[in-house]
């Protein structure tokens, strides 16, 4: 694989730019970084309206197992609650019944029926307005695999849907949202969890700005359609390349 992939006519397409490097370090001469963002028709034309700053909305979406750090938002979020924080979290997804039944014997130990709820799954013409409905939406992927740092797609979904994320503060995490500031990463440990949960609650002001920044930077360049452009203008040069070639001979 090395050998084919350090020829000069091989381009390798990755999905963050770490993937770029450890690909450079196997020899590719040429490489792309296509990020896995969502499609400019998925991303609302107006700000969908946040919820009443009363109460601190935070939502998970996805598939449901161990790894995504479920637990430690609701311990983060029982424990921000004991310090005064009013945040609601609402997890909507799919498991394994051990699974779910493991995070309901979670939630009834730590008394969090009242802030905790279990939506179920969506359909993914659903997604944003399950976002839609809070303030904060989540990546929390723990640091239990390599291929767990590779820009998830719920950060794009985030954004997309016109809300900051709260992201594990992996690496490509922390770059991407070093480049559009529309979030914060966070220790994905009960602690780390509540200690943000605690900030943005006390800068709750902060999110719309920060929200509508999301939106406006998914309607610009951070889209698939942006993204995946280069790669189809590199396939049609070298489409035209191999037609001329064809034509000489």
């Amino acid at each position: 694989m090395s050998r084919y992939l350090d020829r000069p006519d091989v381009t390798v397409v990755c999905v963050c730019p770490g993937h770029a490097d450890a690909f450079a370090a196997l020899g590719v001469q040429d490489s792309m970084v296509v990020r896995n963002a969502a499609p400019l028709s998925r991303v609302p034309a107006t700000f969908p309206d946040l919820p009443d700053n009363d109460t601190l909305v935070v939502v998970l979406v996805g598939s449901l197992y161990p790894g995504r750090g479920v637990e430690a938002l609701i311990e983060g979020a029982s424990r921000a609650r004991a310090d005064g924080v009013p945040v609601m979290v609402e997890i909507t997804g799919r498991g394994t019944k051990a699974y779910l039944d493991g995070l309901r014997a979670l939630v009834a130990r730590l008394a969090a029926d009242e802030f905790v709820s279990f939506l179920g799954s969506a359909h993914p013409a659903e997604v944003p307005k399950r976002y839609a409905r809070a303030h904060v939406g989540t990546a929390l992927y723990e640091p239990v695999d390599l291929a767990n740092d590779s820009l998830s797609n719920k950060i794009f979904e985030t954004l997309a849907a016109g809300r900051p994320v709260l992201a594990g503060n992996m690496s490509e995490n922390t770059r991407l949202l070093a480049e559009v500031p529309a979030g914060w990463t966070t220790e994905v440990t009960p602690e780390g969890l509540h200690g943000s949960l605690c900030r943005i609650w006390a800068d709750i002001e902060s999110v719309e700005p920060l929200a509508r920044l999301a939106l406006s930077a998914c309607r610009g360049s951070l889209n698939w359609d942006h993204e995946v452009q280069p790669v189809i203008d590199d396939v049609i040069r070298a489409v035209v390349q191999r037609s001329k070639k064809d034509v000489s001979r």
